[in-house]
C-alpha cells in the first residue's frame, strides 16, 4: 500500500524490468514531441478467467487485507477476498512482449500504460478502469520513447513521463496530462530541455525539469504538487513543482552530499495530512529514510539501516508515515544468498528493530506490502506456497491458500 509505480513485461517473454522505483533502461531519442494525442477513446473489457499456477507476482498492491491488485511478467491480478482467488484482468488483446506500468488509486481504480511495438515511435496507450479492471477505457498518447513513470489520482486525472536519453548523467523528461479527463493529452511546458523557446521567443519554462540527473520516479499528491526523484552524480536528489508542473525547484535532501555513486531514489510515498517518506538505497548497501511533515518541502533523514552486499533483492514497504518493514538479503560477493533479516520501525526509519520473524522464508521473499501497522503480506515467487500474511507486523506469518482453478 502507498506505492504508485511498477514496471511490468506482459504476455510474452519479456522479462521484468524493475519493481519499485529503481532504474528504468534508457531509450533512444533526443527530442521530445510537441504533438497533442487525438485518439478516439475506447471501452474494452477484461477477460474474466482466474489466475491459474503457482502465486509468482512481482508486485502487490493490497489497498486492505481483502481487496487489492498483484502483477506478474504476464498478467495483472485483483483480488477481492485476500489472496485466496485472483482473477485475471489483464487489458485484453495487448501485442506481445508489450512492457505496461501500473499506478493504482483504490481498490476498484487503476490506470495502465502499455507501450505497443508497432512502429519506431509506437504510440502510448492508456488504459483506466474504475470497475477493479472489469471494463478498460483506453486513450492513445504519442510519445517519442513510450513512457517510463505514472502516477495518477483518479481515473481521470494523472501524469505520465518520459526520459529521453542525454549525455552520461542527463535525462530530458516529457511529462504528459490529460486537461479534459484523459481524452486528449498535453506535455507540460516544463518539461523539454532547459530554455527551448515558445512561438515568441521566451523559455516554456522558468525553472523547468532539470536535464542533469538519472530520473527515477514520479509522485503527485494534487493536481498542483508533484515531484521527481533522481541521482545527480550518484547523490539522491529532489524536485517539487506546486503550480502543476509549470515550475520545479530542488528540495534539500540532509547529508545527501555524503553520498557516493550507486545510490537509487525510490519516488517518494505520501500518506495524507503532510506525512510523507522518501526511501533511498545508498551505495547499493545502506537504507535511509527521509520524511517530511509538511507535504515534501522539507525532509528530515532517518537513521542509516546498513546493509551487506545486496543487490536487487533489498525490500521494504511502509504502511503509514510512520511504521513499515524492511527485509535485509545478505549475499556473498558472488551472488550467492546466505540468509535474511526483517526489521522494522515505528517512527519513519528514525530507528529499526531486528524481529525475530518466523512462518516465512525470509531469503526467498521479494515483495512486502504492509496494509496497516501489524497486518500485511509477503511474496516468494519461488516458493510452492508463493504469498503469505502477517497480522502482528511481521513476527509471525501464514501462507495464503490461493484457489487454483484449472
Amino acid at each position: 500500500m502507498g506505492k504508485n509505480l511498477w514496471w511490468l513485461a506482459a504476455l510474452g517473454s519479456a522479462t521484468l524490468l524493475s519493481a519499485g522505483c529503481g532504474a528504468v533502461p534508457e531509450t533512444a531519442g533526443t527530442q521530445a514531441s510537441l504533438q497533442n494525442s487525438s485518439a478516439t477513446p475506447s471501452s474494452r473489457k477484461a477477460g474474466s478467467k482466474a489466475a491459474t499456477g503457482r502465486f509468482r507476482a512481482a508486485g502487490l498492491d493490497m489497498l486492505t487485507m481483502k481487496t487489492g491488485w498483484a502483477w506478474s511478467p504476464s498478467q495483472l491480478l485483483w483480488t477481492g477476498d485476500g489472496g485466496a482467488y485472483w482473477q485475471d484482468v489483464t487489458p485484453p488483446n495487448l501485442p506481445k512482449d508489450s512492457q505496461f506500468i501500473v499506478s493504482v488509486v483504490s481498490a476498484s481504480t487503476a490506470w495502465a500504460a502499455v507501450e505497443t511495438t508497432l512502429s519506431d515511435k509506437p504510440p502510448v496507450a492508456v488504459y483506466a478502469t474504475t470497475d477493479h479492471g472489469q471494463r478498460w477505457h483506453q486513450h492513445l498518447v504519442q510519445s517519442d520513447n513510450g513512457a517510463a513513470f505514472a502516477s495518477c489520482l483518479s481515473a481521470t486525472t494523472g501524469w505520465i513521463a518520459d526520459n529521453l536519453a542525454g549525455a552520461s548523467g542527463t535525462e530530458a523528461m516529457v511529462i504528459q496530462s490529460p486537461p479534459d479527463g484523459g481524452k486528449t493529452w498535453a506535455p507540460l511546458p516544463s518539461s523539454f530541455f532547459p530554455r527551448m523557446l515558445a512561438g515568441n521567443g521566451h523559455p516554456l519554462s522558468n525553472h523547468p525539469i532539470p536535464a542533469y540527473g538519472d530520473k527515477s520516479g514520479m509522485t503527485w499528491t494534487s493536481r498542483s504538487t508533484g515531484f521527481i526523484s533522481m541521482t545527480q552524480g550518484g547523490r539522491a536528489a529532489l524536485v517539487r513543482t506546486v503550480d502543476g508542473g509549470q515550475n520545479w525547484h530542488s528540495v534539500s535532501l540532509p547529508h545527501a552530499s555524503d553520498q557516493t555513486l550507486d545510490t537509487v531514489v525510490n519516488a517518494p510515498q505520501f500518506f495524507g495530512h503532510g506525512r510523507g517518506l522518501l526511501a533511498v538505497q545508498e551505495n547499493t548497501r545502506n537504507l535511509v529514510v527521509y520524511r517530511t511533515r509538511d507535504g515534501g518541502a522539507l525532509w528530515q533523514e532517518g537513521a542509516v539501516l546498513p546493509w551487506s552486499w545486496v543487490g536487487p533483492d533489498t525490500v521494504w514497504s511502509f504502511s503509514d508515515g510512520r511504521h513499515g518493514l524492511a527485509l535485509r538479503i545478505r549475499e556473498t560477493t558472488h551472488g550467492a544468498i546466505n540468509g535474511a533479516a526483517l526489521y522494522a520501525t515505528a517512527d519513519a526509519g528514525q530507528t529499526w528493530e531486528k524481529l525475530k520473524a518466523s512462518g516465512v522464508p525470509l531469503s526467498q521473499v521479494r515483495v512486502l506490502d504492509m496494509v496497516s501497522a501489524t497486518a500485511g503480506y509477503a511474496v516468494a515467487p519461488k516458493n510452492p506456497d508463493g504469498l503469505w500474511k502477517t497480522a502482528n507486523g511481521g513476527r509471525t506469518w501464514t501462507p495464503v491458500r490461493t484457489r487454483q482453478p484449472s
